[in-house]
């Protein structure tokens, strides 16, 4: 056997006894194995505005981050709660998209419906721009998620009872019937936009429990309204495309957005059941380029909407 044949059989040989690590099994962790999560920048997009970034967990990728700066507030929230004059709520976005030919930063599901038909009623207190959608209050949901006009957002946790409301000049709280009654009436004079969803922090505290939370693990997608030390205000939506319990999925982001001196006002989850909707427009993409996509992609029937616009 020459020595060309000799190489040739111990390279072969070399590469059989090579095994390739199954992507879906965890590393084993050494004192150099990194923890928690970390986020790697894909790009800037929207004069700046809107950054992207591939979600690490550990060694692995685990799925994306899009933030959003609303410090000029060019990036603007807006939210389809349900149909309206007949309009499934995908007909309403094409309209509103094609209505000034929008620039459309990202859409994605928001709050739990009652079924999976763009005519279900959405779970909880809902007013979609001043009409009365759902006057029903849900009680295993602290979340009351207020989307202005102006393109902000603010969430109150309802078991404080404090939602102040400037216009009437009191405070609120719903889970009383009367408290309910004027909030709803303040909403529809105000054409404001509201729905109830699970809080998942709130004030940099947790609010969803190891133990009083489910366990099974799913995709999971948080939106996190947080201040950065200099006082920019972000709205970032964290999608986990590798499958976490709420509370894990809720703990990482958590100490990854306090590890960056960030101030984190609310966290609230968001739909990723029958209708896990989520889609980057622009230049906000991934690492590879393209846009970001949520695991469905079942617009017609989806029950509600929530989108960033840039103008």
């Amino acid at each position: 056997m020459n020595a060309l044949a000799v190489y040739a059989l111990l390279l072969a040989t070399f590469f059989n006894s090579v095994e390739v690590a199954d992507p879906t099994t965890p590393l084993p962790l050494t004192d150099e194995t990194p923890t928690g999560l970390s986020l790697s920048q894909c790009t800037s997009s929207f004069n700046g505005d809107v950054t992207t970034y591939t979600l690490k967990d550990g060694y692995y990728d685990a799925g994306h981050a899009i933030w959003i700066s609303r410090k000029n507030q060019r990036a603007k929230a807006k939210y389809f709660a349900h149909k309206q004059d007949g309009n499934y709520v995908h007909t309403r976005y094409a309209y509103w998209r094609r209505d000034g030919d929008k620039s459309v930063i990202l859409k994605s599901s928001g709050a739990y419906a009652t079924g999976w038909n763009g005519s279900d009623v959405p779970v909880g207190v809902t007013v979609d721009n001043g009409v009365i959608v759902n006057r029903n209050y849900t009680t295993d949901m602290d979340g009351l998620v207020i989307v202005y006009a102006t393109g902000g957002i603010a969430v109150s946790n309802i078991e404080d009872g404090d939602l102040y409301l400037e216009s009437i000049g009191r405070k609120v709280d719903i889970r009383k019937s009367g408290d309910r009654a004027r909030f709803l009436q303040w909403a529809v004079s105000e054409k404001a936009t509201v729905f109830q969803m699970h809080l998942m922090a709130y004030k940099n505290q947790l609010k969803v429990g190891k133990y009083n939370s489910s366990s099974a693990t799913a995709r999971r997608k948080l939106l996190a309204l947080a201040r950065s030390n200099r006082g920019e205000l972000f709205h970032t939506i964290f999608y986990f495309e590798r499958s976490q319990s709420l509370y894990d999925a809720t703990d990482k982001v958590l100490n990854l957005l306090r590890g960056n001196r960030m101030d984190v006002i609310a966290m609230i989850n968001l739909d990723t059941g029958g209708f896990d909707i989520l889609n980057t427009g622009g230049d906000a993409t991934d690492c590879s380029g393209s846009n970001i996509w949520g695991s469905s992609s079942n617009y017609d029937d989806m029950t509600n909407l929530l989108t960033y616009e840039y103008n």
